[in-house]
């Protein structure tokens, strides 16, 4: 797991500055973004004209997981892409250490789940 460890190195120093206080501002406001699909012109199933919702998730959070299932649930394949779709993040493979957050959409002022 080589190729894990050097992934998620950078960012676990990264996170020991940021306790030390050397906060690094925009590395972390780079740590999960999301990606939305707007309907501004002929609606979608569930949506009404205008609105938008999130589609995909990214950022260098998506580093800290390692493996995702396959759309059959059984094989599992090394994960390495760099967004995820939202209805694919619950076949991202559970970690031995686990951090809970939570992603607050700002601009609607609610709770993602």
């Amino acid at each position: 797991m080589d190729w894990y460890i050097d992934r998620i190195i950078p960012h676990l120093e990264k996170m020991v500055e940021a306790k030390d206080g050397k906060m690094d501002k925009e590395y972390f406001k780079n740590m999960i973004q999301q990606s939305e699909l707007v309907d501004e012109k002929f609606g979608a199933s569930g949506m009404k004209l205008g609105e938008y919702q999130v589609d995909a998730l990214s950022g260098w959070f998506l580093n800290f997981f390692s493996h995702i299932e396959s759309d059959d649930g059984i094989k599992i394949y090394e994960f390495k892409e760099d967004s995820i779709k939202i209805k694919d993040f619950k076949k991202l493979t559970n970690q031995i250490i686990k951090v809970p957050f939570k992603l607050i959409d700002d601009v609607h002022n609610k709770l993602m789940k």
